[in-house]
This record gives C-alpha cells, sequence and structure tokens, in this order.
C-alpha cells in the first residue's frame, strides 16, 4: 500500500502524512483518491482513460522489473491517476490494492 499512498499523495499535490491521516479516518485509499482528485483543478485535462489504455498499462506495470521498478510502477499508477475522471480514480486504486468492495460476495 505504500507505493499507492504515495502514488496517491504525488499525483493530488498532498503530503503522505495527510494522505494516511485520510486514510485512517476513510479505512478506504479509493475514497481518498477520488476526494484527492475531486479537489483538484487542472489547466489542461488529459485524454480521457479507455478500456484499451488502462489495460495496457496495467500489463506494462506487471511485466516491470529490475532496477528501480517501483518507480516506474508508481509513474504509471500517477499517469492513470491523473487522466481519471469522476469516479475512476477510486476503482484504478481498489483494483490496484485487490480490494473493489463493489458489493458482490467473492
Amino acid at each position: 500500500d505504500s507505493i499507492m499512498i504515495k502514488a496517491v499523495a504525488e499525483t493530488c499535490g498532498r503530503s503522505v502524512d495527510a494522505i494516511k491521516g485520510q486514510l485512517e479516518e476513510e479505512g478506504d485509499l479509493g475514497v481518498v483518491a477520488l476526494s484527492s482528485r475531486a479537489k483538484q483543478m487542472m489547466m489542461i485535462k488529459p485524454k480521457p482513460l479507455t478500456l484499451r489504455s488502462v489495460l495496457k498499462t496495467l500489463t506494462e506495470i506487471a511485466e516491470l522489473s529490475g532496477n528501480s521498478a517501483q518507480n516506474k510502477k508508481k509513474d504509471k499508477v500517477k499517469q492513470m491517476l491523473v487522466a481519471s475522471q469522476e469516479k475512476e480514480a477510486q476503482y484504478i486504486v481498489r483494483s490496484l490494492q485487490g480490494k473493489m468492495r463493489i458489493g458482490l460476495a467473492e
């Protein structure tokens, strides 16, 4: 979770401590990402995420290894979070954590 917390913090321009504090209150990093992104103003909107682009990025993340792989993975996550709209950030974070919480029995 520490990489995800750093990715959310860096994407949203907040400190890691602020993200951790809100995470303790909310109990869900996806909700923290959603609320942090909602408060953010952007001068230029990035291209919207597509299923194809998300799948490609997730595949690239899975294939990364070697020196500085953690930073490269974090950067890929940040790219998706920056491009996310509405509830996308919440579900990107939850899916990467394996905690979807969509109301279906697993």
